[in-house]
């Protein structure tokens, strides 16, 4: 495998050289595939947000909805405010590892999930004695989750296949940005889509470390993003790192629309990305992705495999501006794919996707290793060492948490006062210039259509998203 320094060279020959004509999509230019406008030119779900379903409002203007406690259940509980009916903007007051007894099922719309407003290290999700059914089932729409982390694990003497960290799935299930989380240690896949989804995107993620052997009756199954279904359309996977998943890199399964877009894929066993038609022909839009072999790689496997069941005549995959370790001369994308699937490339991508700001993959790869996975509040150790495995390319596969350390703990933190419970500290009301003795959080102090209680929370990821600069920023934790 080249090392880093040489995968750079590489690259920056690829750029150097003019004849090769790639034309990269941005939000300013609109890009060479005909998109629409960011987000339909409705109001982002958050300041930066992009591809299918970045308008959802999620629970802008319902009831703020605080998590302070790690019970499984109960009032406080993340269950108890996920489960909930009505429109709801979920804050947290505690950090910490919640321990889920069986699935949390969101199945009321309109919600968003501020990870990001935990104090100390942040939350963690992790599968408990006796869960055989994963952590989060989303199966409605208008939902935004941010800055959690999802790490099932196998829980000593429960056998199964379905421990996934999360599923979104069933007709209705739409309009969902799943954004800056963290999700390893499934027994199945880290996240998969299912039945009628659509609409849906997944952004600056950390898919990795799908457990291998575990409980899965089939075996090896270390799966990153499934995107499967009779009916699943209109996906966008951007700016996500998958590493140490043997496939899945992600997987597309479903009829429709579904764009993968500078996500960097490191050290895959079987092909990195899979698409195939067993639910209908997929129309795939793979752009600007940074595909890296890994110790556990197999060389004469290529970066993307087609897997036909049925007439392929519909089934078409656009390739632009991706690096791997088979795209090494001009030209060269349809090496990245298995020669039995080359009829499968087609020279323009779908019509009318969503605008996502692309970069080149050599900088998509410095840009997601910076900022992706559920960094706000704290960056655990175990996405630390992912990251850095991926950068000094000795990332491994993993049969079972305590191979790589096992669960970290999180420092608790202390919440800042809130007096009025809304959802933001006293001292950034007085400042932002609310106050602190009644319940503003549904209010627009600035008249830019976000909530005052999301300009909070929008301004504590500020290093790792783009934001306005209108409201001050929060006080140092």
């Amino acid at each position: 495998m080249p090392t880093r320094a040489g995968w750079r060279r590489l690259v920056s020959a690829v750029v150097a050289l003019s004849a090769f004509g790639l034309a990269i999509n941005t939000a300013t230019s609109g890009g060479a595939h005909g998109h629409v406008p960011s987000c339909g030119g409705h109001l982002p779900a958050f300041p930066g947000a992009e591809g299918y379903g970045c308008a959802t409002p999620g629970g802008r203007g319902g009831r703020v909805v605080t998590v302070s406690n790690l019970d499984d259940s109960g009032p406080g509980s993340l269950r108890r405010a996920l489960e909930s009916p009505g429109r709801r903007f979920v804050v947290f007051a505690v950090s910490g590892t919640i321990d889920v007894s069986s699935q949390i099922i969101v199945d009321d719309p309109y919600v968003t999930v501020a990870g990001q407003t935990a104090p100390g290290g942040g939350i963690t999700l992790r599968a408990g004695p006796g869960n055989v059914s994963g952590l989060v089932d989303v199966r409605t729409h208008d939902v935004v989750i941010r800055f959690l982390r999802f790490r099932a694990g196998a829980p000593d003497g429960v056998s199964g296949e379905n421990l996934d960290g999360l599923n979104i799935w069933e007709q209705g299930s739409h309009d969902i940005v799943i954004d800056h989380n963290s999700f390893s240690w499934a027994v199945d896949e880290n996240v998969s889509t299912w039945d009628d989804a659509r609409d849906i995107t997944f952004s600056w993620n950390i898919i990795a470390e799908g457990l291998r052997y575990a409980t899965h009756p089939e075996g090896e199954h270390s799966k990153g993003l499934l995107v499967s279904g009779d009916a699943t359309r209109n996906m966008s996977v951007h700016h996500n790192l998958f590493a140490d998943n043997t496939a899945r890199n992600p997987q597309i399964s479903a009829p429709g629309k579904v764009q993968v877009v500078n996500n960097v894929v490191f050290n895959y066993v079987d092909s990195a990305l899979q698409t195939s038609n067993a639910h209908g022909s997929p129309h795939v839009d793979i752009v600007g992705n940074y595909f890296i072999a890994g110790p556990d790689s197999d060389p004469d496997r290529y970066e993307i495999d087609g897997y036909p069941e049925g007439p392929q005549d519909t089934w078409s995959i656009h390739l632009e501006g991706n690096v791997g370790p088979h795209s090494r001369t001009i030209g060269s994308q349809r090496d990245l794919v298995t020669p039995e699937d080359r009829n499968l490339i087609v020279d323009t991508a779908p019509p009318g996707l969503p605008t996502i700001t692309t970069v080149r993959a050599e900088q998509a790869y410095d840009e997601v290793l910076a900022h992706a996975g559920a960094r706000v509040p704290y960056l655990d150790s175990v996405d630390a060492q992912v990251i850095e495995d991926v950068r000094q390319g000795r990332g491994r596969m993993v049969d079972d948490p305590s191979d790589v350390g096992g669960w970290p703990s999180l420092p608790a933190g202390k919440p800042r006062p809130d007096q009025d419970r809304d959802g933001m500290p006293d001292t950034w009301e007085a400042n932002a210039g609310l106050s602190a003795q009644r319940n503003d959080s549904g209010g627009d102090v600035d008249g830019d259509g976000y909530t005052n209680v999301e300009e909070y929370a929008n301004a504590l990821v500020r290093s790792v998203a783009p934001q306005d600069a209108d409201l001050p920023q929060p006080p140092a934790r």
